[in-house]
């Protein structure tokens, strides 16, 4: 059977690390991203094909899923890596325009873009890239971990409404990326994961939860 798989925001990081990963087992595979080149060819003999496109605005996740569809067949898989974080700070210091930002992203729009793919025929499995900061506290971390906790609360939601599709929720870890220097410019990350390394060990946790629909 063939297999497909959805990756947003795969143009660097955990995501493009994934990407990499599911290209190399021979699945046909579509990454999208604000930062990322608009291509499509051939890899091992399967489709690849990178979108740019903003998770923020509704017509583009349209024109995604839309162009996902009509482009490959078979098990068909999403995986909600894409995410939005501000710089931790107590919360009385920080501006709620900060919470809609990240709530934006990382709720609203990892929703419409789960509805809009589970129009699709034969959609098996959604992935959400979660963070243990959703189940844990730490100081800063307010907006970035209630967001978290909302979309897994979602997927677990989901996973009642719609049994005959997989909603799991992964946690890969701290890892050295962007988005963590952005939340910590001044943290020592000598002991963080390299996203290469967070790829790999999550990648085996996504196919042994997909195994039984596979």
């Amino acid at each position: 059977m063939e297999k497909s798989v959805l990756i947003s925001g795969g143009s660097r990081g955990l995501g493009h690390e994934l990407a990499e990963k599911f290209i190399s087992d021979k699945w046909n595979v579509m990454t999208f991203s604000r930062s990322g080149e608009t291509k499509e060819e051939s890899v091992n003999g399967k489709l690849f094909i990178s979108s740019r496109a903003d998770m923020r605005l509704d017509h583009d996740i349209r024109d995604v899923v839309k162009t996902f569809e009509e482009k490959f067949r078979g098990f068909r898989l999403l995986i909600l890596n894409a995410g939005s974080v501000t710089r931790a700070r107590n919360f009385m210091d920080s501006n709620l325009s900060e919470l809609r930002k990240v709530f934006e992203t990382n709720v609203f729009s990892n929703s419409l873009l789960i509805r809009e793919f589970l129009k699709i025929e034969s959609t098996k499995a959604v992935i959400h890239i979660t963070s243990d900061a959703s189940v844990n506290n730490y100081e800063g971390w307010a907006f970035y971990g209630s967001s978290k906790a909302a979309m897994d609360y979602i997927m677990r939601t989901l996973g009642d409404e719609i049994p005959e599709v997989e909603f799991i929720s992964l946690d890969p870890g701290d890892m050295d990326t962007e988005m963590h220097r952005e939340a910590l410019p001044d943290a020592d990350t000598n002991d963080l994961q390299k996203p290469e390394d967070a790829a790999a060990k999550l990648y085996e946790r996504i196919l042994e939860a997909i195994s039984n629909d596979q």
